[in-house]
């Protein structure tokens, strides 16, 4: 079945290249016009049902810069995510590396392109993930929260005019840090962001991410660690410097790739073992 010609990137996963169809679409958003503004290639892969689910998911995008749900569950911890976005340059680099900096991994892909009824030209990405094998060598789920987690990335790394810079280096952040390290913001109802991270105990992690987080522009209220054996659990209340308010999906980014390499550090300086690649 043709959908494209392949290209193999260095993780090993297979990518179908973008391939773009242009349509003028009538303004009410059906699945037989979302049908009919993908190439043929697409409708040759999927049932109906799948592509109605999809429809559905590009729909909920709007104008945001990136949408990304999941579609599918597969055996093996498997999960198929449907991603619309802007048409950016190396989609497969920003979704790849969002969803490496969350704990997981893409094994396989395909992005196709569309026009949108207002003619711009709309990525819709279908990619396989799992999450890294845990101690035992099992994979666990991939979760809503992983999902939500993986898409706030990927709308700064599409948003920001250096995403693809960002990507890198958040892919080469996370990689040193080691897959053990999971990072996660949640925004407080009253303002300011409550930022969790869980890794391998540090010496110093509070002081050193703490400094990291500063060196972003951001305060922070407060914060404390817990410990369980090797693990460390440590929560940050943290705020905009100047007018203490949330951090939004960049800033968030700013400060993922910051803390990663803060941890990363401190693995080189013998402030801990450097965790096994799983």
């Amino acid at each position: 079945m043709d959908i494209g010609s392949r290209v193999r990137l260095a993780t090993g996963a297979v990518f179908a290249a973008p391939e773009i169809h242009r349509r003028s679409l009538p303004e009410r958003a059906t699945f037989e016009a979302f049908a009919d503004s993908m190439p043929a290639a697409y409708r040759n892969v999927f049932d109906e049902a799948s592509m109605r689910a999809h429809a559905a998911i590009v729909r909920r995008r709007g104008r945001a810069p990136a949408r990304v749900e999941g579609w599918k569950d597969l055996p093996g911890g498997i999960v198929a995510i449907c991603v619309a976005a802007a048409d950016v340059v190396d989609l497969n680099t920003r979704v790849c590396a969002a969803v490496f900096a969350h704990g997981a991994d893409v094994v396989g892909a395909q992005v196709y392109r569309r026009a949108r009824s207002d003619l711009a030209t709309e990525a819709v990405g279908f990619f396989w993930v799992r999450r890294a094998p845990d101690a035992g060598g099992s994979p666990g789920p991939v979760s809503a929260q992983d999902l939500a987690r993986i898409g706030r990335t990927l709308e700064a790394l599409v948003r920001r005019t250096d995403g693809l810079r960002l990507a890198a280096r958040l892919s080469r952040a996370a990689r040193a840090a080691g897959r053990s390290t999971v990072i996660d913001f949640r925004r407080g109802e009253r303002g300011g962001t409550a930022l969790t991270v869980r890794t391998e105990d540090r010496r110093g992690l509070l002081l050193h991410v703490a400094s990291a987080l500063f060196g972003e522009g951001l305060w922070v209220r407060s914060s404390k660690v817990r410990t369980q054996g090797r693990r460390a659990t440590a929560r940050f209340w943290v705020a905009q410097m100047d007018d203490k308010r949330s951090l939004g999906a960049e800033e968030e980014v700013e400060a993922l790739i910051a803390v990663l390499e803060a941890i990363a550090a401190r693995t080189r300086a013998g402030g801990a073992r450097a965790p096994r690649e799983i």
